[in-house]
């Protein structure tokens, strides 16, 4: 088929949406289809000289720039521009996460799959409008979710009403991770026979950072590894530890982020009951299906997680161990307990490993996204 994807966000930069993007599109093409990625015409965040190595990915499938300009009424002339676009691809399929570009393709008589990660409500009126008007359409064929926790939260709401649209149809499809090597690593700051735990990702409010410098001044035996995470945030925490045994890695290259987690003998995903990223409305932590998880299962490594309903959409106690998010103790013995159970830590590896190869790569995704049978 001959697919196109839309979705408003930062090509390129470090947030997760645009990896995600970046990864649902190489999939996409690597199953064979002529694919094309449209994505706003921004100042770039990251000066890189080719994107698709930024990403860690091939170079398969196309990307165009739609006019954004940064005055009122922008997205005005984004949806021409992608109109224009659209007509001259003329595509068997429009998918994606802009709801902007979704609604002008199911109007113009696409096949439109909308894939959304959060309650649309919470991006404006008028999105919302467009949601409305988009689900309506004879050529929309579905919508797809990334956890179902989500799905009931849609299921719940009276968007649907009088639309002809069944919200029990909304499909689930959790995020993915790439298969990355397992036996590459890289050399980690501190002691090389102690013992590693690491933490990837932003530093904002809800990743549990303050649980990581807590749990890190009662194990003084133990190196505390935070890769990611802008700048400023990374100041900000500096700031607030006592202990020495905490290293603030700071921003590696996507491509490169597997090999520090190859290189911890434990993955931590302290996620709290609320988690607000700045310019984003609302709590996600209800709703998310975070793509760190499914990257540390990818890593083949025991991971500790906090206990919350969206979690254990994924994690379980077969391929994780699950504690109290703001209980500092309970991730102070489960750390220990990977410390000295060495065949049960393997175990749990293993088993979150298996299952992400068998459910959560980013093929199995898209698949489930551009199936419109």
């Amino acid at each position: 088929m001959k697919i196109a994807y839309i979705f408003h966000c930062y090509v390129p930069s470090r947030n997760a949406n645009s990896i995600h993007a970046m990864n649902i599109c190489n999939e996409i093409a690597a199953l064979g289809h002529d694919t094309t990625a449209f994505f706003p015409a921004i100042e770039p965040k990251e000066k890189v000289n080719d994107v698709y190595s930024f990403y860690g990915v091939s170079n398969l499938f196309r990307i165009e720039r739609l006019f954004f300009p940064a005055f009122k009424g922008r997205s005005t002339f984004f949806s021409l521009h992608f109109i224009a676009k659209l007509k001259k691809m003329n595509p068997d399929l429009v998918t994606g996460r802009s709801v902007h570009g979704c609604t002008i393709a199911a109007l113009l008589g696409y096949p439109t799959v909308f894939d959304t990660h959060g309650p649309i409500w919470e991006s404006g009126k008028f999105p919302l409008k467009l949601f409305r008007i988009m689900i309506r359409q004879r050529s929309f064929k579905k919508m797809v979710v990334n956890s179902h926790a989500l799905k009931e939260i849609y299921v719940r709401s009276d968007i649907f009403k009088g639309s002809g649209f069944d919200p029990g149809n909304i499909q689930v499809a959790h995020n993915g991770s790439q298969a990355f090597p397992l036996e590459t690593q890289i050399e980690l700051p501190g002691d090389k026979s102690r013992f590693k735990v690491g933490y990837f990702g932003q530093l904002y409010k809800g990743r549990g950072i303050d649980i990581i410098i807590n749990i890190a001044q009662q194990m003084s035996a133990v190196d505390f590894y935070v890769v990611g995470g802008e700048e400023k945030d990374i100041i900000d925490w500096k700031s607030k530890i006592k202990s020495k045994n905490i290293y603030f890695i700071g921003f590696v290259p996507y491509p490169e982020v597997y090999k520090y987690r190859n290189s911890c003998d434990v993955l931590l995903a302290p996620y709290q009951e609320i988690t607000a990223p700045e310019g984003v409305t609302g709590n996600q932590t209800p709703y998310m299906n975070p793509i760190k998880i499914l990257e540390y299962m990818s890593s083949r490594k025991p991971v500790i997680a906090s206990d919350l309903p969206t979690i254990r959409e994924v994690l379980n106690e077969k391929n994780s161990i699950l504690v109290d998010c703001a209980n500092s103790t309970e991730w102070v013995s489960a750390i220990k307990r990977l410390m000295v159970e060495k065949t049960y830590a393997k175990s749990l590896a293993e088993q979150s490993y298996k299952e992400f190869a068998e459910c959560y790569t980013w093929k199995a995704r898209a698949q489930k996204l551009i199936d419109i049978t």
